[in-house]
Parts: structure tokens; sequence; C-alpha cells
């Protein structure tokens, strides 16, 4: 039996995060961390730009898939105040200048001067992923009870 009431997958709320930011704000930020560590630990490069993982979606797209019991202004709003808090960097990577799609993606320094984050645990730029993956190919002959375990 699950723990979970409902069987779907659930949001994280981080408390200590919260105090600091507020609920909402918090609520928004664990997601977009969320993805950008699925796009990290898949590797997808196409999501890596200047120096950061990425997450692309507009506003309704936010709302649609990750937000529906907010409103597509209460989501912009809550977007916004993570930029102003300077937690979430926006960026446009748009060929097509009517392609409204922002990408975000952390600034972990930032989150880390809040004193809640040790920012070692969430910083791989792509050159570590691909070394990541040749030091695995190459020593495969380590048991798993040896490999360090992840947090």
């Amino acid at each position: 039996m699950s723990r979970l009431l409902i069987d779907e997958y659930p949001m994280m709320v981080l408390p200590s995060l919260s105090n600091k930011i507020g609920l909402e704000a918090a609520i928004v930020l664990q997601q977009i961390n969320y993805w950008l560590r699925l796009n990290q630990e898949a590797e997808r490069t196409d999501t890596f730009k200047d120096g950061h993982w990425w997450v692309f979606n507009t506003i309704d797209e936010w709302q649609a898939k990750q937000f529906t019991w907010w409103s597509v202004s209460t989501v912009k709003r809550i977007l916004s105040s993570l930029e102003n808090m300077g937690l979430v960097i926006s960026g446009r990577f748009n060929k097509n200048p009517y392609d409204h799609t922002k990408a975000y993606t952390i600034d972990y320094t930032a989150v880390e001067k809040l004193s809640l984050l040790d920012i070692s645990c969430v910083t791989k730029t792509r050159t570590e992923i691909i070394d990541r993956k040749s030091t695995r190919l190459n020593s495969s002959h380590v048991s798993e009870s040896r490999m360090p375990s992840s947090a």
C-alpha cells in the first residue's frame, strides 16, 4: 500500500525553503529544480546552454502541466517573483521571434546564500557528466556495494 493518499506523482514542499521565500515560490523553485535535475541526469545536452541546465516552458505550459490549481497570472507572478529574488534566471533561446517560450534555470549560488543548500550536490557541467559516463564505463568491474550512494 502506498503512503500517498492518491496514486499520482507528488510535488515536494520543503519547509525550510518555504519559511525563507514563501510556500508558492518554494513549490515552483523545487519543481524547476526537479526538471533541471531530470534533464541533467538524462544528459539532455540540448537543454545545456551558456553553462547552465535549462527548463523550457511558456507560462501557459507551466500552468497546464505543472501547476493546474493556480491561474496563469498566479504562475506568472510567482516566476517573476523568483526572478526578482535572484533565485531563478530566465532566458530566451528561440530562433522564431514569435515563440514566447522562456527557459528557466536556478541560480544555485543565490539559493546557497539562503543557507539551505550544499551547492556541490547540484552543479554538474556537461563536461562532468561526460567524464562521469566514461569513468562508469571504465570502472564497471567495481561491485555495486563499493559504489557511492547517491543522495
